[in-house]
């Protein structure tokens, strides 16, 4: 009851009048504030054409750090799973409106683990892995901390976003994802690399498209076979999360963010896959 007050109260102050957007060490500002002043106006939230993803641009700092917390720092003695992704890991699909952060699968594999385990979650909504995308993941503070936490095992699944007509590049992809990955694979503490295919994308009841411009098709013919490519040409482990999700649309309230239920499933194939189950 207090988190669906929450989201009620939260869904009426963003509605109130236009936020600018506002920085912070998650999400950095597009554009600077000598920019903003010099005659164009902030940007105005229009909830009914925001993507949920991207909300937290157009909210108020305190907001903004609830739906970006800051990575934990790596605990000593822990064994570390550091989670690389976009919005679903970042969890849109139970943030939005619920701030069910404990319903992300990040959190859902750490419950899954216990205590000898601390799985640190690095997803950024809106990210592509792609550099010339709109939002790229290797631009953002998160890719610079996800290295030096120097986790035990990373797990990366990016490529959802990167399969919108304006940004996806099949030979980019693939170069960029092999440079992604090695990045990884060769830290010093030598650590064990799992790349998950990007999940299905489903067109939901009542609309005659997958949301956000992500396109189904790219993910499955061009975006997924890749994933496993590179994967298996670098010696990376796999886990095919598409070939799990592509006959559970249920999974997926919006078509794209699991839900409560679909999360609970993401944790249980990345426990299963990463050979913890």
């Amino acid at each position: 009851m207090k988190r669906k007050l929450f989201a009620l109260t939260l869904a009426a102050l963003m509605t109130l009048s236009s936020f600018a957007v506002l920085a912070d060490e998650a999400e950095p500002v597009q554009e600077s504030t000598e920019e903003a002043t010099a005659g164009e106006e902030a940007p105005q939230f229009d909830p009914a054409n925001t993507p949920l993803e991207d909300w937290p641009e157009y909210m108020p700092e305190f907001l903004r750090d609830m739906f970006y917390p800051q990575v934990p720092e790596a605990e000593e003695g822990k064994v570390h799973i550091a989670c690389i992704g976009d919005s679903i890991t970042w969890g849109a699909g139970v943030l939005v409106p619920d701030m069910a952060r404990e319903l992300t699968y990040p959190s859902l594999l750490q419950e899954k683990l216990g205590d000898e385990y601390q799985v640190l979650n690095y997803g950024m909504s809106g990210r592509t892995l792609l550099a010339e995308g709109d939002d790229p993941y290797t631009e953002e503070n998160f890719y610079e901390l996800s290295h030096e936490a120097a986790a035990d095992i990373y797990v990366i699944m990016l490529g959802t976003n990167d399969s919108k007509p304006y940004n996806w590049n099949a030979e980019k992809y693939r170069s960029e994802l092999t440079d992604f990955v090695k990045s990884y694979m060769s830290l010093e503490n030598a650590p064990a690399v799992y790349v998950m295919t990007p999940p299905a994308a489903f067109v939901v009841d009542g609309a005659d498209a997958v949301v956000y411009d992500i396109q189904a098709g790219t993910i499955e013919e061009e975006v997924a076979p890749i994933v496993r490519e590179v994967a298996s040409e670098l010696g990376a482990h796999l886990i095919d999360m598409f070939e799990e999700t592509k006959d559970h649309p249920e999974w997926f309230p919006d078509g794209v963010h699991p839900g409560a239920e679909g999360n609970e499933e993401f944790a249980r194939i990345v426990m299963e896959g990463i050979g913890l189950a």
